[in-house]
């Protein structure tokens, strides 16, 4: 028993002189709970505050096919498929028979690759996205490590042309992920002209789309995330939800295209994050001074005194299921922990070992 506990007064004074080391907190704001971006920045190719551009690969229909196809199922299939509603659905020879023939005798040159180039810039306080012939899609995303419950966003429709099979649309995508990145669920909100062919709705995406012209008229959509997330989303568990990647497209996959757009005054709500980001990085640091401050001033109850501190400031539960969430193969290992811990809270090397030890603690004695 001496030997532990003189292990345990030795393991904090190292624990107290490290923590010397860590830079000081950024202050939290209690009721931080919004995300603005209303693009007010001078004119400029790099969009900034986090956006990065994202060149999406692909190819682009040939407008003869496409037409051909949109043109063929709605004026001919219409028809055949009343007359076959007691016929299980794909049994219609003809109708296999006309589809491989559309699908054989389609131009060599009918799919086209597409060289991406980045278009997006900032003009006039606002995000300017313009999609034109044979380029990828357009994407600007920004991560937000909390997820996001509430978004609305102005956006205007500017000039679409790509004949009468025009594809052009302009919208919104919200990605939910995890703490390493991966895709939870999606919800898609999209305006379009024409054809919108990406209608698709499952346990993991909810696909809502409005339709009208490109017309300059500024427009307004709301995405209320949380009850789309709580009756349309079921496959995705919030709890797993680390952050939520904002993704603004414009796109019209259709040779020859050209389409233009703005998307202005984003006003995001958030809710706590999830999985391991549920402490942000001050938190932590916070956290972690805490723990030296006490033993400082009380080492005799310490760590307990610093367990009740936490648990008072952050809530049990809260940090219960962050300590959860570290993988057991990282717990024993101080290395591992000082890389997640560096990951997670962009902290340089000697600072992830001083929070890393601190979690330890944690970990060991709650």
């Amino acid at each position: 028993m001496y030997f532990s506990r003189y292990k345990q007064i030795l393991l904090g004074g190292l624990f107290l002189f490290c923590v010397g080391a860590l830079p000081a907190p950024a202050v939290v704001q209690a009721g931080e709970r919004l995300f603005n971006e209303d693009f007010e920045r001078p004119n400029s190719v790099v969009v900034g505050n986090g956006w990065q551009e994202i060149l999406s690969g692909g190819e682009c229909l040939d407008f003869d096919r496409a037409t051909a196809q949109v043109q063929n199922r709605t004026l001919f299939f219409e028809e055949e498929e009343k007359k076959a509603a007691t016929t299980k659905k794909g049994d219609n020879p003809l109708q296999k028979e006309i589809e491989q023939e559309l699908t054989s005798t389609a131009e060599p040159g009918a799919v086209s690759p597409i060289s991406p180039e980045a278009t997006a810039e900032l003009q006039d306080g606002q995000l300017f996205l313009h999609f034109q012939e044979n380029q990828a899609s357009q994407m600007v995303q920004r991560d937000i490590d909390k997820r996001v419950t509430h978004i609305s966003y102005h956006y205007t429709p500017l000039y679409a042309m790509g004949g009468m099979d025009d594809r052009a649309w302009l919208g919104m995508r919200i990605f939910f992920l995890d703490h390493k990145d991966r895709i939870l669920g999606e919800i898609r909100n999209f305006y379009y002209n024409v054809v919108f062919d990406e209608l698709e709705n499952s346990d993991t995406i909810y696909t809502s789309v409005s339709q009208g012209p490109f017309d300059g008229a500024m427009r307004y959509a709301v995405i209320d995330a949380q009850k789309i997330l709580d009756e349309r989303l079921t496959g995705v568990d919030p709890e797993r939800v680390a952050k939520t990647r904002l993704s603004i497209e414009i796109s019209a996959n259709l040779c020859g295209s050209t389409v233009e757009g703005y998307v202005d005054n984003i006003v995001s709500t958030l809710a706590d994050a999830t999985g391991l980001h549920r402490f942000n990085q001050a938190e932590i640091l916070k956290m972690t001074r805490m723990g030296a401050d006490l033993f400082q001033s009380d080492a005799e109850g310490f760590p307990g005194n610093w367990i009740d501190a936490v648990t008072a400031t952050f809530g049990r539960k809260k940090l219960s299921l962050w300590l959860n969430e570290i993988p057991k193969e990282t717990r024993s290992n101080p290395a591992a922990m000082a890389k997640l811990m560096g990951d997670l809270y962009n902290l340089d090397g000697k600072n992830a070992f001083v929070v890393a030890y601190g979690v330890m603690i944690l970990l060991y004695h709650f």
